[in-house]
């Protein structure tokens, strides 16, 4: 079964698909075992486990410019419901590649994303540091 994803949805980049988590376990989306699915017991269903939902938008050197993945809990185990936008993820994107990227956080309250969210607050802080 090859991946939808860009032909529904009109795009125009590559969209990767994971079968066997690679890149799930590279940028750290959280993988549920197998034993722990629903499909625990179809033959051929999530063999590698289940990749929880998460978006990885890297630039052509390998640099991180959107991340973002689900951090599993009970409140959500219904479905991700807190899944960003896609044109929350498009408008960043178009703000980092108009090189107005400095500007995108001028708004953003850095304490609460240092303090509740460090990997992202450190991915901000990295990627500002770039631009200078």
């Amino acid at each position: 079964m090859g991946n939808q994803s860009k032909q529904n949805n009109n795009l125009d980049f590559e969209v990767l698909e994971d079968a066997d988590n690679v890149e799930a376990k590279k940028y750290d989306v959280f993988i549920t075992p197998k034993e722990h699915t629903p499909l625990k017991d179809v033959e051929g269903a999530y063999e590698s486990g289940m990749a929880q939902p998460g978006v990885i938008i890297e630039d052509s050197k390998g640099n991180i410019l959107y991340r973002w993945a689900i951090n599993p809990s009970e409140m959500n185990l219904g479905g991700a419901t807190d899944r960003p936008l896609v044109s929350d993820i498009v408008g960043s994107l178009e703000r980092i590649l108009a090189g107005s990227a400095a500007d995108q956080f001028a708004t953003t309250n850095m304490k609460y994303l240092e303090e509740d969210h460090p990997d992202q607050f450190k991915i901000v802080q990295d990627y500002l540091a770039s631009l200078r």
